[in-house]
């Protein structure tokens, strides 16, 4: 309904009374100026002023408050007295070290903020088991200071106990590899060969070996290393149980990784007067076969039985000899000896005699000489051919006194003879080593 004129006016009048009410003015009595705010506004300040106090009384109840709660899940749950159960019993745990549970805590939420599931300790208590069997026990839980445990759920576990024994299984050596099929492997070897391991009874008799897993990769070449073990059962599936304990955990293995070669057997002449031209070589065997570490038979060409010195054989050779081969190699067929024989082809001795007075000298200074014998005699072999045509003429004879300075007297002195000609060095030589008796002065 539309009100009339003169009441609209009289209403507009009455709210500008009220606003005056509010506006600012100065006190008649202090004169101090003052700002009156409108009913309105009055209202909406309370409000602000309420809601700020409910906000901050949150925020205190949130941070300071003791009645916060909260629940931390996954907190391991510990076993203890185990030792006490061991040395009064003879028991051990068998099971019940991997239970969780859930703790429920009070304290002030600063407080609590500050820690996880880890930081709260949970735990039963083995004082009061006697027996093998199943136990159902009390899990109780201690938080850090300022919290106040309120809750555990679950409250109890089972924990199995058993008789404690132990048993001696044998170290099992396990290989992973790959390899050329000219190579082979020989038995893996340990530092120890049982291992003693104690703990629960029903666990122990599932264990069967100690076992070292061992990955080669491409075999190559012999090898040691200390491998980690591990206990497994009939089927090779480990064996895993907090409570067994071994008396050693790792193991030395030596694995001989070994190839066969046939090497042959070689006669070498000192001076290399004799040759295939001149000399048949004939060994029996000519052949040995060795087995060993493929790095060292790599370097492994031949076996040198004899050096042979031919200035020493005076007709046709033969000889007996012992096989000795290095450490590191195997004779695979156990040979024991083998026979060397040597046979001259086309060649010829021959005895020749010279004066004494043809040997050349090498003198000191201020030193004379005179040869016991005046006549000085040695044998040659060469081609048949021309040995017999030789003449000590077509030798060199000669000692050296240079080391006898000081001496004086008679003395045995060593004679070199070699062809006088290079073009018989090699095909020509004196048999035997020769000396001859000197007057010094």
């Amino acid at each position: 309904m539309k009100l009339p004129k003169e009441s609209r006016d009289e209403k507009a009048r009455k709210i500008a009374r009220d606003d005056d009410k509010y506006a600012a003015h100065t006190d008649e009595q202090t004169g101090d100026y003052r700002v009156r705010t409108s009913r309105a506004q009055d209202i909406a300040a309370r409000i602000l002023c309420a809601l700020a106090a409910v906000v901050l009384w949150l925020y205190v109840m949130s941070i300071d408050s003791p009645d916060w709660e909260k629940t931390f899940t996954g907190v391991l749950v510990n076993i203890e007295n185990e030792a006490q159960l061991a040395n009064d019993y003879g028991m051990s745990v068998i099971s019940g070290y991997d239970n969780t549970v859930s703790v429920t805590v009070k304290g002030k939420k600063s407080d609590i903020d500050q820690y996880t599931s880890a930081d709260i300790s949970a735990f039963v208590d083995l004082i009061g088991v006697t027996a093998a069997d199943r136990h159902s026990l009390e899990v109780k839980a201690d938080a850090p200071a300022g919290m106040t445990v309120l809750d555990i759920s679950p409250n109890t576990i089972s924990v199995y106990t058993d008789q404690l024994e132990t048993k001696i299984v044998p170290v099992d050596v396990n290989l992973h590899y790959t390899m050329e099929s000219t190579i082979g492997l020989g038995i893996p070897e340990t530092n120890i060969d049982v291992v003693t391991v104690s703990g629960p009874a029903g666990v122990l008799e599932s264990i069967e070996f100690a076992r070292a897993e061992l990955d080669l990769g491409q075999v190559t070449t012999s090898m040691t290393q200390r491998v980690p073990l591990k206990l497994v059962d009939e089927n090779g599936d480990e064996v895993t149980n907090r409570y067994v304990k071994s008396n050693v955990t790792d193991v030395l293995v030596q694995v001989p990784v070994y190839m066969y070669k046939d090497i042959p057997v070689v006669v070498n002449f000192k001076y290399g007067y004799l040759n295939a031209e001149n000399a048949r070589v004939v060994v029996t065997p000519s052949v040995i076969t060795v087995r060993g570490d493929p790095l060292v038979l790599a370097a492994v060409h031949e076996y040198r039985a004899l050096e042979i010195d031919e200035t020493r054989i005076t007709g046709d050779f033969s000889q007996r000899l012992k096989v000795t081969l290095p450490d590191n190699l195997v004779n695979v067929d156990s040979i024991e000896n083998l026979t060397v024989e040597v046979t001259h082809i086309g060649t010829a001795t021959s005895t020749l005699a010279t004066p004494s007075s043809r040997i050349q000298v090498k003198l000191p200074e201020d030193k004379s000489y005179e040869f016991l014998d005046s006549v000085f005699s040695f044998t040659i072999r060469g081609p048949e051919d021309q040995i017999a045509n030789f003449r000590a003429t077509h030798m060199q004879i000669s000692v050296d006194l240079t080391a006898y300075a000081d001496v004086v007297g008679i003395v045995t002195v060593p004679v070199t003879i070699k062809p006088a000609s290079s073009a018989y060095a090699d095909r020509v030589y004196a048999i035997g080593s020769y000396q001859i008796q000197v007057r010094l002065s």
